[in-house]
């Protein structure tokens, strides 16, 4: 679910399931689009509503595992519209809430002054297109603020509509909102579509380009590999190819040009960033490679301090980008970083791991940030709750507490965790909870505490968002231990 596959998971879905690449990723990222929608009712709604969602929800993540993408999107909105009261949904919010708002240029020099605007039916259904309707659209500056709005006929068929923005002529990343309004004043928002505009974008990029190609001496691994992925993810988004995520474009490509000025400043302009923005880098150590999306606190940190370390393992099926994005909407992060923790996410395959084992990813991540190595700590869902019991079993001596959610397994040799402190939680209606389950038993059954929590009505991706305020007041616990 969003954002979305690894890209070498996402090509072995592709060939599985049939679809190109392109259509795939389209896929993926209206899936992440949705499940967000849903995370974040989810945060405002009632038990009974949480409860009501938990079958829906169920039946979206089965579809999603069955390679059905755009049913396991129906069934999410189906989700979004009973946890946020709508159970029975008027025609014009049936038809609202399937359609996919395409957007183009995805990037573009800041000369190019139109959009071409787009709602496509995304999965299958009969839908009745509200008469005398609109769309209204409006542009946001990434701050929030409105850039440009304008209200159009809502066409007849899914065709182009155009709209060149008055006066649109600066550089940033945006974001394109829309919502559909019948005549009679009902109305009902669109998911929203990221978007960048770069003054001088072809030179740019070719200047990337050429110093990927041929990058100076100084430039240390982790910024070379890094600067080659944003390569290759803006020059798909100049060719109109919708990515797993909305990719600050601007900023990134921004970000490269500083490195390019100043190579042998790169890792501390990363770290810079990151304590300001997500970052995507890919960490490189030993000419191993993991793609990560990092987050640091804001602000200089005192003389002397450092930063505790929060690895997050995302579940079959996702990416680095999904505790940012969809698990309870990013709440992992912003709890983790109000902690004044280094959040890092770790992209991995099926088997495969992150590429990079957790040693190797603090090694390369020191040379950017302060890390305090006494207090690293590891979340996982369901495959990644798997990845947290082989990298605590690895090299049990370096982690304080392991979290695992919806998965696991019963662990060998558990005496070498005695070190670690142990959560293990599950839905009710979670199809991991036997993984969760036989995980603290084992470890009960070695004398390790383990705090087992078991939650009604969630289903298995219910449960991070679920279970998110037990496990951060259980990591708060184990760090203010002597």
């Amino acid at each position: 679910m969003h954002p979305l596959p690894p890209l070498l998971l996402a090509f072995s879905l592709v060939l599985i399931s049939g679809s190109s690449p392109l259509s795939a990723q389209v896929d993926r990222y209206e899936l992440g689009q949705r499940l967000r929608r849903v995370e974040l009712a989810w945060q405002e709604a009632d038990e009974a509503r949480r409860a009501a969602t938990a079958k829906p929800m169920d039946e979206a993540v089965k579809s999603f595992f069955g390679l059905q993408l755009r049913t396991a999107a129906a069934r999410l909105d189906k989700s979004y519209l009973v946890v946020s009261g709508r159970e029975q949904p008027s025609s014009l919010v049936r038809f609202a809430i399937s359609r996919r708002l395409a957007t183009l240029p995805l990037l573009s020099d800041t000369t190019q002054p139109t959009l071409a605007i787009e709602l496509q039916q995304f999965y299958d259904g009969q839908f009745t297109r509200p008469a005398n309707a609109t769309l209204e659209l409006k542009l946001l500056r990434s701050d929030g603020t409105e850039c440009a709005a304008t209200s159009l006929p809502l066409p007849e068929n899914d065709v182009t509509a155009s709209w060149s923005p008055e006066n649109w002529t600066e550089a940033g990343d945006f974001r394109i909102t829309a919502a559909i309004r019948e005549s009679g004043g009902e109305e009902f928002p669109l998911l929203t579509q990221g978007l960048s505009r770069v003054e001088g974008l072809e030179s740019k990029l070719a200047a990337l380009e050429q110093f990927v190609d041929a990058p100076p001496a100084e430039l240390a691994a982790t910024p070379r590999a890094t600067l080659k992925s944003w390569l290759t993810i803006l020059k798909a988004l100049g060719a109109g190819e919708v990515q797993e995520c909305d990719y600050p474009a601007a900023r990134l490509l921004a970000i490269a040009g500083e490195v390019i000025a100043h190579p042998e400043r790169a890792e501390v302009l990363l770290a810079e960033s990151a304590r300001e923005h997500d970052m995507w880098l890919t960490l490189t150590e030993n000419r191993k490679q993991a793609a990560v999306r990092v987050r640091a606190p804001a602000g200089p940190l005192p003389v002397g301090a450092r930063l505790p370390v929060l690895f997050l393992f995302h579940g079959a099926g996702g990416s680095e980008n999904m505790f940012f994005e969809t698990y309870g909407a990013g709440r992992a992060v912003a709890l983790g970083i109000d902690r004044g923790w280094l959040v890092v996410a770790p992209r991995q395959g099926l088997g495969s791991g992150p590429g990079l084992d957790c040693e190797a990813l603090l090694k390369a991540l020191e040379q950017q940030f302060p890390i305090d190595r006494e207090r690293v700590l590891l979340v996982g869902h369901s495959m990644g709750a798997g990845q947290v019991i082989r990298q605590a079993s690895s090299q049990p001596e370096l982690f304080r507490a392991a979290v695992a959610l919806g998965g696991g397994s019963a662990v060998r040799d558990a005496a070498r965790l005695k070190s670690i402190a142990w959560f293990s939680g599950a839905g009710e209606l979670d199809f991991g909870k036997s993984g969760a389950v036989a995980l603290a038993r084992s470890l009960k059954t070695a004398d390790i505490p383990v705090t087992y929590k078991e939650y009604p009505d969630v289903e298995h991706m219910a449960i991070v968002q679920a279970a998110l305020d037990d496990v951060f007041a259980f990591l708060d616990r184990v760090l203010t231990r002597n």
